[in-house]
């Protein structure tokens, strides 16, 4: 049972990992002084909404406490609970079906879009760590 949680919590770290990158994605979409300000708005604020229930899922399976959960990220304890999970079916999909891929899709990303990025495996090492532990 530990070691699929453990399992459950690196996939789950990958997945936090993709929407933390599409929230970067959303807030500079909104730099343009030509953008929508608003449908900007929108778009963090959703990006922001899906990268905080990813946070609030990766700390349940670390064994996060609700109390812990709600002090850490400064709202009420049950805001917290009603988070929704991320819903990105296509993405899932992937992630379960190759979390390896996955996660080097996102690696791919970060040498992209992260100026100095030195670890050519941000985001899959969390992936190897597991498999050697």
């Amino acid at each position: 049972m530990a070691d699929q949680r453990e399992t459950d919590a690196a996939v789950a770290r990958v997945a936090l990992s993709y929407e933390a990158c599409l929230l970067a994605e959303a807030a500079a979409a909104a730099v343009p002084a030509a953008a929508d300000e608003l449908t900007a708005a929108r778009s963090v604020l959703e990006a922001i909404n899906r990268y905080v229930a990813a946070v609030v899922a990766l700390a349940r399976l670390r064994g996060d406490s609700w109390q812990q959960i709600a002090a850490s990220v400064g709202l009420p304890e049950e805001s917290v609970r009603s988070v929704g999970s991320p819903d990105r079916d296509w993405w899932r999909t992937h992630l379960r079906q190759d979390p390896s891929e996955a996660a080097a899709d996102l690696d791919d990303w970060v040498s992209r879009h992260v100026d100095g990025a030195s670890d050519p495996t941000p985001v899959s090492k969390v992936l190897a760590r597991r498999a050697t532990v």
